[in-house]
């Protein structure tokens, strides 16, 4: 069947308005964000190297958070090889943040990370851990950065730092003295993993950042803390060290890509600053590459080595801890205002 050409024009007009029509609706629904990660996740699948056969192995655990109203959430755990020889020995945990677009996937997929710890760890250059990639995307926002935002009922940072942390510890066999608890993550990652690890200092002795910045970004920050200069203040990590006291001594790893915009490295540098001035230890780390994934699954390789020099590891045939108690109903109060 043949069409005018004033019929194929409407038909032209019809399909490209629909296609708009459904970008706006994807991208005001978030949809568009899972068919992002849907993308990216397929292309790095079909350029992953050849699966570990070291013995490693990851699970995936389901619980709900208390903090983001019992909603549950995914959790992905890597396990490293022998984990299941020697039920009395016991193991540091890194809590392994994503950036945003992101998911609990992004690091086991993007970032081929499973390859990368298996290496290190075959060749002692890392001890054994396990590692806790949660979902770190809002209930509301899914762009959370990490936060506790009263306004928007989503507490995320309460959700690391006790719902998290409280089932992990519960259900491995975690080593659960601060000193064996590291957080680290890329990007928005790398914020909620600095944030976390300032504001509970009693829970993580060694905090990795690449390619972060250290401010509620843009205009999503500032809505999930309501323009409040007091909270923005708060979870303003330089600003946050120059007016309270880091309880318990913290080790800052900071890392940026050469290919970084000048925004990461103005960032980093203002960090590392404020961190200096506190005599708070800390390592600026420019690597090649920018702000991808490219840069961020080869140069974890150097923040894993400095989490490996802060570590001395020890084998502890302790008992295992009991579980916790329930976490607490979020009020907000632990982490969205100014430190008492």
């Amino acid at each position: 069947m043949l069409y005018t050409k004033t019929v194929r024009k409407k038909i032209i007009y019809i399909v490209a308005g629909l296609c708009i029509l459904a970008g706006i609706l994807l991208y005001s629904t978030g949809q568009w964000r899972k068919i992002y990660l849907f993308i990216q996740h397929t292309y790095f699948l079909m350029h992953l190297s050849v699966p570990s056969t070291a013995g490693s192995s990851i699970e995936t655990r389901y619980f709900p958070a208390a903090h983001l109203g019992n909603k549950m959430r995914t959790l992905r755990v890597y396990l490293p090889p022998h984990y299941t020889d020697d039920e009395n020995r016991r193991y540091p945990v890194l809590y392994l943040l994503h950036g945003d677009p992101g998911d609990q996937d992004d690091w086991l997929i993007n970032g081929h990370i499973q390859q990368t710890l298996d290496s290190m760890i075959v060749n002692k250059q890392l001890p054994p851990l396990i590692v806790v990639f949660p979902d770190g995307q809002g209930t509301t926002i899914l762009d959370g950065q990490y936060l506790d935002s009263e306004s928007q009922n989503q507490f995320l940072e309460s959700y690391l730092t006790t719902d998290v942390i409280g089932y992990i510890d519960s259900t491995y066999r975690t080593n659960i003295d601060r000193a064996y608890r590291a957080i680290g993550g890329i990007s928005s990652g790398g914020y909620g993993a600095v944030n976390s690890a300032v504001h509970h200092s009693e829970l993580f002795s060694v905090v990795l950042s690449q390619s972060g910045y250290f401010e509620p970004l843009g205009s999503t920050g500032q809505k999930l803390l309501q323009n409040n200069s007091d909270l923005i203040a708060y979870n303003s990590p330089p600003k946050f060290i120059e007016a309270h006291s880091i309880d318990q001594p913290l080790n800052v790893y900071l890392q940026v890509g050469q290919g970084d915009t000048e925004y990461y490295h103005t960032q980093t540098k203002q960090l590392y600053d404020a961190l200096q001035e506190k005599n708070i230890p800390a390592s600026i780390d420019v690597v090649p590459g920018g702000h991808g994934w490219g840069t961020w699954s080869v140069s974890i390789q150097n923040a894993l080595m400095y989490l490996a020099s802060k570590w001395q590891y020890a084998y502890e045939p302790a008992p295992k801890p009991s579980p916790l108690p329930a976490a607490a109903k979020p009020t907000g109060t632990p982490n969205t205002g100014v430190a008492k």
